[in-house]
């Protein structure tokens, strides 16, 4: 294979902004969790079945590859590629717990992965957000679906903010900072709310789209304790980060006290929206 111009590397994929800690990989895992039946509702809207073979970009800690490997089966294949080794060691940890051996983990970046129109299904998650040329990025990755396969995206929405009813401050001043950061962090933040442009400059057909929004109320757990450790990504610290409001937050205790204040409230509250996009092609 002919070497690329680094400029050409970074077009194609840019690197994920959050980093690879222990920490970072845990909430990785726990997303997963939370997002899984949305991306299951992805795949089978691009038609994944038994046998086929699937391509997962910046697959992290492996979430949507494991999915995929159930749906493909034994007779099928999923290559997973992600350029940091340290996800890719817990991908294939976490295949192996469950005890998923279809999968083919690879530490590369998509300008090294072959064989142009080899794949059904090509498949990301969380991953045009942080992509600096995210147009380029989408037409590459869709030069290895085959003719009549799938190109799907699974997207947050880093423009919306989340409701809660009534009104929780805590809920809303962290949803806001969480906003407010992503703008800064994420170079593709507002993807979500842009996707028909994106298809459209990428040479692509009109995809197919759906818009999801996680809701909970009574204590709200899980989307308590994934909107704490989501700030805790976007911070330098830790253990604790400033709202922009001047407000300190304690990260041991940020889930606990979002719990309090929703049953407290008897309130309903919203996670970020989740859009999904396929196309055919």
């Amino acid at each position: 294979m002919t070497p690329q111009p680094q400029e050409e590397i970074e077009r194609t994929m840019s690197r994920y902004t959050l980093g690879h800690s222990p920490i970072e990989l845990r909430r990785l895992d726990f997303q997963s969790e939370m997002l899984k039946p949305v991306t299951r509702r992805l795949l089978e809207s691009a038609r994944l079945r038994p046998s086929m073979r699937v391509l997962d970009i910046g697959c992290g800690t492996g979430g949507v590859s494991m999915l995929a490997a159930e749906m493909v089966g034994p007779a099928g294949t999923v290559v997973a590629i992600d350029p940091s080794e340290v996800a890719i060691e817990a991908a294939r940890a976490n295949a192996e717990r469950a005890r998923l051996h279809n999968i083919r983990f690879r530490a590369c970046g998509l300008d090294q992965v072959e064989g142009a129109h080899g794949f059904d299904v090509v498949v990301f998650r969380c991953v045009v957000i942080h992509q600096l040329h995210a147009v380029e990025f989408v037409r590459h990755a869709a030069r290895f679906v085959k003719p009549g396969g799938y190109l799907a995206l699974h997207e947050p929405d880093f423009v919306r903010k989340p409701m809660s009813t009534p009104a929780i401050p805590l809920w809303d001043s962290v949803t806001a900072e969480i906003l407010e950061r992503c703008k800064r962090s994420f170079p593709s933040f507002d993807v979500a709310h842009r996707m028909v442009k994106l298809f459209a400059a990428a040479g692509l057909p009109l995809p197919k789209m759906a818009y999801e929004v996680p809701v909970d109320g009574g204590t709200a757990t899980k989307l308590s304790s994934w909107l704490a450790e989501m700030l805790r990504a976007l911070s330098s610290d830790p253990d604790s980060t400033v709202l922009g409001n001047g407000k300190r937050i304690e990260f041991g205790r940020l889930s606990g006290d979002l719990q309090c204040e929703i049953h407290e409230a008897r309130a309903q509250v919203e996670f970020f929206g989740q859009l999904c996009a396929c196309a055919q092609l």
